[in-house]
């Protein structure tokens, strides 16, 4: 197993995330072009990327402080099929 420094961790956890969450919005074919998918994915990359750093710099913090980003009608996860 290779280890990854905490910031190569996180990277490497928003990427992941980043490309699971853009290849199910391609599936959808919802009709975004290409070019505005394309656009997406930084913001999306870079999104989930502050929410891991937001989470490991202010380790005090509970759940509760960051439930409060959450919309409150936003429904529980399900996993997707891969």
């Amino acid at each position: 197993m290779q280890k990854f420094s905490t910031k190569d961790s996180e990277n490497y956890r928003s990427n992941y995330i980043a490309a699971v969450i853009i290849n199910n919005i391609k599936k959808l074919q919802c009709g975004l072009s290409d070019t505005q998918i394309e656009a997406l994915i930084p913001i999306i990359r870079n999104s989930i990327y502050t929410a891991h750093v937001n989470m490991r710099v202010n380790p005090y913090a509970t759940f509760e402080y960051f439930d409060k980003f959450v919309p409150p009608d936003w429904l529980d996860c399900e996993s997707l099929k891969l």
